[in-house]
């Protein structure tokens, strides 16, 4: 047994010569295998794209009727996905029935549209998904009577 200087110096040279032998065999296997790396490569980014393309970075979106609340939200919106990347351009209907026709229709470039609750019934309309509700809107009733 050596003292322990001579004992880490051996100890740092194995360690060194282990890195080095096992560096030299990665080389080797990259030198021989890089063909089936490089088409392994290419066929996961191929399918990773068909599977999960990256998102539009241009979305039509309805928001109803010109000065409506809709609208007003849409503009926080335009400056929130500005900062994201995503150029959200608002376009004007006449309310939510025509931006859920407009979105049911496969061949309108609409992609997203504000609909108030209670008016989309899954059921009735296919390939339309809801991402939830923005908020609430309060109903008011107003009554004239003698109470």
């Amino acid at each position: 047994m050596g003292s322990i200087k001579q004992d880490i110096k051996e100890a740092a040279l194995g360690f060194t010569e282990d890195i080095q032998e096992r560096w030299r065999d990665f080389v080797l296997f990259l030198k021989e295998a890089w063909p089936i790396l490089t088409l392994l490569f290419i066929l996961l980014v191929g399918i990773w794209l068909y599977a999960d393309p990256p998102p539009p970075r241009q979305v039509l979106m309805a928001t109803g009727t010109e000065g409506g609340s809709y609208e007003v939200m849409a503009k926080k919106y335009v400056t929130f996905f500005e900062k994201k990347g995503i150029k959200l351009e608002p376009v004007k209907t006449k309310g939510a029935q025509e931006n859920l026709k407009r979105l049911a229709d496969r061949k309108d470039s609409l992609q997203a549209a504000f609909v108030r609750a209670g008016t989309f019934n899954p059921g009735g309309i296919g390939g339309i998904d809801s991402l939830g509700a923005v908020d609430y809107e309060p109903i008011w009733f107003f009554y004239r009577g003698p109470e």
